[in-house]
């Protein structure tokens, strides 16, 4: 499937000058406090890597390591009930997120505020990246190009009383360069993202907006909601205890033409569209801050006259015994999930399994074989040494996100509503060193990854149930040691680079063709806000 609703080449070629000094200028900003003020925090910010190395070794657990993003006031409360960690790395952890929380003059003192006085923020910021693929996905890369692009992101917000609201702007230069996704956006490369209003309260949110979430922890990913996507625009509901959770996201995706193709713009092709809604609901139970284990269903339904419903946005409704009964006023594709985590000591343990569409077809007496992913990851820290280890692993059989209809299939904009893509096993033992000694802030991590990738591919056509589960056609192999860099000293400037030697065989699912090429992805930026209380 091709990328369509490219704009006009010329008028590209006219903007880029402008966005590259767009782009500088968001990069040579200057950094100043920051507060707590209740804002959603990115999944992307480098915060998350300093909550995973905390979280590893007990502390900040009242935050669940797998239900993402977080917002501000909740790290603020969780940094008030943790105990100060020794010097070090750990300290380190514990000062940058106290810092990208509550801002520079409360790193090391609580400060009691008036929780109804209106808190007003602002950031800008912005990076560059440089890749040697068009595609970012390292171990997946596609071509021999140096790619360079920038990003600019800012936003406005104000929190009250419990209500929130911000209104975001993000210019990515990726994002008609993604070779695997439509182009999300038009005037200057800008796209609102990170835009929101919402109210919070202990036992209820509800918030309307467009901000990515991950249903994982940071380093893992999910089979049911991540961040791999664009963010689209969603409802999202949450209520209950510490305890006991249940949590609701209706979402509105990319429309598909009557033959299922997707192209960005109603009335492409000249064919009717079918609209496309994605419905997600978990169901959590932690009995305690180091063990919880929950339900998780979703369903993307779509249809010519397909809308928000009542039945999908109610987070109490079990999705897996009603997509079918009647009324059934669109098509759907459901699937159903559970997972786990759970801390022994600093051994950390995730996973996470999800059944797609079982037996729905059948050719004569033939059953569609199983559609099943499969995530996980074992993780050991040291205490008190800046060392973790362990490994991760992903399964994603050859049908699974993919449905008869082919616009069931769990895709928005092209990039996969979970994992991008399917037929798949992939496994990598990891490293984590934490180089204080050297640079506080300064974090290495070494890989070694075992990819086992079949020929199918979410976006294609449902296999037929004569074809096997997993790893269909000349299976391609690939093992890639690699090294990855992070570098975040304080929350206004960071550094990451990945990179890697990717050694493949059966390239291109090409039989007996081998591959080898040194890989690497840069990225670097800085971002400044402002905040007060009003």
């Amino acid at each position: 499937m091709h990328k369509t609703g490219r704009r006009l080449q010329s008028t590209t070629f006219l903007l880029r000058p402008r966005l590259r000094l767009l782009g500088l200028a968001l990069i040579v900003s200057i950094s100043t406090a920051n507060a707590q003020d209740g804002q959603i925090v990115p999944t992307d910010d480098p915060v998350y890597w300093h909550l995973s190395t905390l979280q590893r070794r007990g502390y900040l657990l009242q935050l669940d390591p797998t239900t993402l993003p977080y917002r501000t006031d909740q790290i603020a409360a969780a940094l008030e009930d943790c105990s100060l960690p020794p010097s070090g790395f750990l300290r380190t952890a514990h000062d940058y997120v106290r810092q990208r929380v509550l801002g520079r003059r409360y790193q090391h003192d609580a400060v009691q505020t008036d929780p109804d006085r209106p808190v007003v923020s602002g950031d800008l910021g912005g990076a560059a990246t440089v890749v040697n693929t068009r595609r970012t996905d390292i171990l997946r890369p596609l071509d021999d190009a140096i790619i360079p692009y920038q990003t600019g992101f800012g936003g406005f917000g104000i929190a009250a009383g419990g209500w929130i609201a911000r209104v975001g702007l993000r210019h990515d230069g990726y994002y008609d360069r993604d070779p695997d996704a439509l182009d999300s956006a038009n005037r200057l490369l800008i796209r609102p993202e990170n835009t929101y209003v919402g109210f919070t309260s202990t036992y209820a949110d509800a918030v309307l907006g467009r901000f990515s979430n991950h249903w994982a922890p940071r380093n893992d990913g999910g089979v049911v909601v991540t961040d791999n996507p664009r963010p689209y625009d969603l409802i999202k509901l949450r209520v209950g205890t510490p305890k006991y959770f249940m949590e609701a996201i209706v979402g509105e995706l990319d429309s598909a033409t009557e033959d299922g193709q997707f192209t960005g713009r109603v009335g492409d092709r000249g064919l009717p569209n079918r609209r496309r809604f994605l419905a997600a609901h978990k169901f959590v139970w932690r009995p305690s801050p180091r063990f919880l284990i929950g339900i998780q269903e979703a369903v993307l339904y779509s249809g010519q006259s397909a809308g928000f419903s009542l039945k999908y946005l109610n987070p109490t409704m079990a999705l897996v015994f009603e997509v079918d009964n009647t009324p059934k006023n669109d098509e759907n594709n459901g699937m159903i999930g559970g997972l786990i985590w759970f801390q022994l000591g600093t051994t950390t343990v995730s996973g996470q399994v999800l059944l797609d569409d079982l037996d729905l077809r059948r050719e004569g007496s033939v059953a569609e074989p199983l559609s099943v992913a499969l995530n996980g990851s074992v993780t050991h820290a040291m205490k008190n040494r800046p060392v973790d280890f362990g490994a991760r692993m992903e399964l994603v059989t050859a049908r699974t996100y993919s449905a008869l209809q082919n616009e069931g299939q769990y895709v928005y904009l092209l990039r996969g509503i979970a994992a991008q893509y399917s037929d798949y096993v992939l496994f990598e033992p990891f490293v984590n060193l934490y180089a204080d000694v050297l640079t506080p802030g300064l974090g290495i991590k070494a890989t070694t990854t075992l990819l086992w990738k079949g020929e199918w591919d979410i976006l294609r056509d449902f296999p037929s149930n004569s074809q096997d589960t997993i790893l269909l056609g000349v299976v391609e192999r690939t093992v890639m040691p690699g090294l990855a860099i992070h570098y975040a000293p304080d929350p206004h400037l960071w550094l990451n680079l990945r990179t890697g030697l990717n050694l493949t065989q059966n390239d291109n699912h090409s039989s007996g063709a081998k591959s080898s090429r040194l890989v690497f992805a840069l990225n670097t930026g800085i971002r400044f806000a402002l905040s007060g209380r009003k």
